[in-house]
């Protein structure tokens, strides 16, 4: 292995571990699956961890003594995971499988598929794709998936994103000297952040221009592909300037217990989703805006449009 070669394999470790410590670190998140997964494992379950990653959910279900756990992931992590196990003598019941799960057939039906494969974009990291085999091909009807459920929510919202504060910087004169050649050159440079979603972190909802609404539900028992279209309709009660559309989720991890991606003053790992107007729009006091999103697996793919209605 060359020097170069090394150099890269060590940030690509220390990047995984240092994701992995965000992951845990996401208290809201980790806490709601510890919770779901007590609440929802029997000792004489099998359980199937998806993208097992530190093996923090398949431990989880270890400790309620369920008959079996297979932990699955195609990233090199999952040595480490196997590791952790052994450290913590939780390694008898789960056997570690470093495969992509598409490719994986269990040795028997599954009573608990347990899954964290929402990407910041939600369909990003193959979530229906990867949920839908495994349920389709070895859960048992009368298995249970954590999370089952995703709600997905809109609100038009006056966001500046970073991009946008930058166009305005170099949209004034300083120091008596006018730059707006170089707004024009950052435009081109940025110009995917101008139409492409971004993850942002909103601390609270002051920049929303009304209430969100619930857009879609990604019901994860019978999914089985990322939807065609989504839509919203929204009323805007006062003038405001219309920078593009805040999503967030909710996760449902059992009857019991969720948790959302919404704004707040301690973020989630994921944030929130900023999908940008691409020019800012004004709107009058009580318009309508129609909103419609087709969403891709790949964000860069996703198309969006704006319609607002005076009223």
């Amino acid at each position: 292995m060359s020097g170069r070669e090394s150099k890269r394999r060590r940030r690509v470790q220390l990047y995984s571990v240092q994701t992995h410590e965000m992951l845990i670190k996401d208290s809201l998140r980790t806490a709601s699956y510890k919770k779901a997964i007590e609440n929802n494992v029997r000792s004489t379950d099998v359980v199937l961890d998806i993208g097992c990653g530190t093996g923090i959910l398949s431990f989880f279900a270890a400790r309620k003594g369920c008959k079996k756990i297979y932990a699955i992931d195609n990233e090199d992590m999952i040595d480490c995971a196997e590791e952790t196990a052994r450290r913590n003598d939780l390694h008898h019941n789960i056997e570690f499988i470093k495969a992509d799960v598409l490719r994986v057939a269990p040795e028997e039906k599954i009573d608990v598929l347990i899954h964290e494969q929402i990407g910041t974009f939600v369909w990003d990291e193959g979530l229906i794709s990867k949920v839908a085999c495994v349920r389709d091909n070895f859960l048992k009807k009368t298995g249970r998936i954590i999370p089952f459920k995703i709600d997905l929510y809109l609100a038009p919202t006056s966001y500046r994103s970073h991009l946008d504060k930058s166009m305005s910087f170099w949209s004034r004169k300083h120091y008596g000297i006018d730059f707006a050649n170089l707004r024009k050159k950052l435009f081109v440079e940025n110009v995917g952040a101008a139409a492409f979603p971004s993850r942002i972190e909103l601390h609270d909802r002051g920049t929303f221009l009304c209430r969100e609404k619930l857009a879609h539900t990604i019901d994860l028992r019978k999914a089985s592909g990322v939807p065609r279209k989504i839509s919203a309709t929204f009323r805007v009660k006062e003038n405001s300037r219309l920078t593009g559309m805040c999503a967030y989720f909710r996760v449902h991890l059992d009857d019991d217990t969720c948790f959302s991606t919404g704004p707040r003053k301690t973020n989630t790992h994921w944030g929130q989703i900023f999908l940008p107007c691409f020019e800012e729009k004004r709107i009058r006091r009580n318009s309508i805006l129609n909103f419609t999103l087709v969403p891709k697996i790949r964000q860069n793919k996703w198309k969006s449009q704006f319609d607002i209605r005076t009223q």
